[in-house]
This record gives structure tokens, C-alpha cells and sequence, in this order.
């Protein structure tokens, strides 16, 4: 240890404290100063987030719920709206709020915004039951089906509760969800280019767990269109079949795959 004065013959490997510059290390031929470096946390922006315990998002007599950054509103329902909630109910109980999906019809459908290219989606909801066998029930998808489907759903694999994330309308990945019924749970999927991760959390827990890291060979779909089948859906497979009957109270967009320490 000592200043710059006295730095010795170094040794290929010697590590030396220069109380000049900092810790030091010799490479062969010259004295070489570490440099203390921390990586920056990725950028992550919030695009959109439906949240109906927020009095500033479960607004307009509690029929509807609106996107607090946006103000893309979800219901309520209108023919030809670009934001329509179908056949849904609320609970609006002090402190206790959230959509009450069905079964038989309940869903959400938003058209009128774009996808982000690298994305998360985190959601907040409760199961109160499993799926009928070797059947699913939709969570959220960007366009209800086709090329440019990308979708999360809760199934029932010979009894093993799963989810399963779509990609240009195939299957890509099926894991067990490890949720619990009447449970409030967070799902968040991180979609990078050719990779997406799935994390759940339960309410209480003190942290997220990766379940599931799926990477294709090629790249997710990149196109949202706004029409027929299109946009972002909430509650519902392909076809209108598939129908959801957890409780959800939150759902929201970022723009950027969001670290694990974030979520």
C-alpha cells in the first residue's frame, strides 16, 4: 500500500492500494487501476395501466375503467366502441375493487393504441377455479388470434395447472403456474426481442419468482392492429371461447423488459 512515489517493480498479478488512484493491479507491463463500475437499470416506461382499485381509473359510476396514463377507457359497452367491456360485473366493496369475469361471455377489448416492440405486461388477478380438463381459459393477448397474436392463458394440462404463452398463434411455452385458488397473484411476462420470461408473485409475498424463460428461434409478431379481432383483449381466447372467470384488478403495459428487482 502506498502513493504513486513509491509503486514498486511490479509482478505480472500483483494487486497493489495506491492511495493516489485506488486499488491497482499489475499486468505484465504496466500498473492498471480498477474501475468501480454499476451497470444501469434498463429503462422502462409505463404506456398503459387499467387499475380498478385507483379512484383515478375506476371511474364513470364504476362501469368502466380507465387507462390512467392514456385514458383509454374499458367499457362500457357501446356497439362499434374501440373500448367495450362485455357482459362484465364489478365489485365495488370499500378497499375491495376489481372486475368480476364470468365464464360465460366476459372480456375486455381495447383498440386504438400500438405495442411497444420490447414490452412488459404485469397483471393482477384471483382464481377462484381451475379449467375444465385439458381446456383454457384466456388472460390477456395482443389481437384475440392469428399472425400477430401474441396470448397468456391459464390451462388445465391432465390436471396440472399451467400457463401457456402464444406467439403468432402457436403454443411456445406450457409451465405449471403454482397458484393458489382464491389467491391474489401477479403475473408479469418480460418480452424481448426473441425471449420472454414469466414471473408470479403472490399478495403478501416479499418477491417474484421466474417460472418459465422461453426463447424462439425467430422474433415475436410486431404488429397491433385496431379492428375485427385486433387490439389488446383482456378475458378471452380465440373465437370468443375460453372465457376467464378470474377476478382482475389491475393490468398494465411498459414499454422495455423490466429487471426481476423491479417487478
Amino acid at each position: 500500500s502506498g502513493d504513486d512515489a513509491n509503486q514498486p517493480t511490479g509482478v505480472q498479478g500483483m494487486i497493489r492500494n495506491n492511495i493516489d488512484s485506488g486499488m491497482s493491479f499489475y499486468n505484465g507491463s504496466n500498473w492498471i487501476t480498477f474501475e468501480a463500475t454499476t451497470p444501469p437499470l434498463p429503462t422502462v416506461t409505463l404506456t398503459n395501466s387499467w387499475r380498478a382499485w385507483d379512484t383515478a381509473s375506476f371511474v364513470n359510476g364504476n362501469n368502466s375503467c380507465t387507462d390512467v396514463t392514456g385514458g383509454l377507457v374499458l367499457g362500457p359497452y357501446s356497439s362499434g366502441s374501440p373500448g367495450a367491456f362485455f357482459y362484465g360485473s364489478f365489485n365495488n366493496v370499500a378497499g375491495n375493487k376489481y372486475w368480476v369475469m364470468n365464464g360465460g361471455g366476459s372480456h375486455a377489448r381495447r383498440a386504438g393504441f400500438n405495442r411497444p416492440t420490447e414490452f412488459t405486461v404485469s397483471y393482477w388477478g384471483n382464481k377462484p377455479n381451475n379449467p375444465g380438463f385439458n381446456s383454457e381459459r384466456g388472460i390477456w393477448s395482443f389481437n384475440a388470434l392469428g399472425t400477430n397474436c401474441i396470448r397468456l392463458a391459464r390451462r388445465n394440462d391432465t390436471n396440472t395447472q399451467s400457463l401457456r404463452i402464444y406467439s403468432g398463434n402457436s403454443a411456445i411455452a406450457t409451465f405449471a403456474d403454482g397458484i393458489n385458488l382464491n389467491t391474489w397473484y401477479n403475473i408479469t411476462l418480460t418480452f424481448s426481442a426473441n425471449t420472454v420470461k414469466t414471473y408470479v408473485g403472490v399478495q403478501g409475498g416479499s418477491a417474484t419468482t421466474l417460472v418459465n424463460e422461453t426463447t424462439i428461434g425467430g422474433a415475436f409478431p410486431t404488429g397491433v392492429t385496431n379492428n375485427g379481432a385486433s387490439g389488446f383483449w383482456v378475458g378471452c381466447a380465440p373465437n370468443y371461447t375460453g372465457m376467464m372467470t378470474d377476478s382482475w384488478s389491475s393490468l398494465s403495459i411498459y414499454d422495455g423488459v423490466m429487471p426481476q428487482s423491479q417487478i
